[in-house]
């Protein structure tokens, strides 16, 4: 049958075969211009609980280049810590630690726990930032 004329703020789902509000796809942040996600919001929570764990694993891994195999040598090389504060938890991302990596190069630093990970992106990777907020601590009597 093919694809339904639509306005502008209108999508088609192929999964649930409706036409919806944009509102209702995920914004593709990454492209150039706005541009929304293949399926509906609904679609992809649906398709991410059939889809089993390791696979949503080896996908988010893709992205930098790696594979299942590479991350369980670098969790094993950091003896399952977090290469920062050596915390043996993840935190807030589910059993995996986050792929640390340079926003600018690509190229994956380590392994980090959640906290130390977003404290990084916070602090904009920039060891400017980091001795700053290091000094501030001392300036306390806090020690970094």
């Amino acid at each position: 049958m093919g694809q339904p004329s639509l306005n502008a703020t209108e999508k088609y789902c192929p999964c649930c075969e409706q036409i919806l509000p944009v509102e209702c796809f995920y914004k593709l942040t990454k492209a150039k211009r706005i541009r929304f996600s293949g399926y509906c919001k609904d679609c992809n929570k649906q398709k991410a609980k059939t889809k089993p764990k390791e696979e949503h694993r080896k996908t988010g891994l893709k992205q930098y280049g790696l594979t299942l195999e590479d991350y369980n040598k670098m969790l094993v090389a950091q003896d399952g810590k977090c290469a920062i504060c050596g915390s043996t938890e993840p935190y807030g991302n589910g059993d995996n630690f986050c792929v640390d990596h340079n926003h600018k190069t690509g190229q994956t630093r380590g392994l980090l726990c959640q906290k130390c990970n977003q404290s990084l992106g916070l602090m904009k990777e920039s060891q400017e930032y980091l001795n700053k907020a290091a000094e501030y601590l001392d300036g306390w009597g806090l020690k970094a």
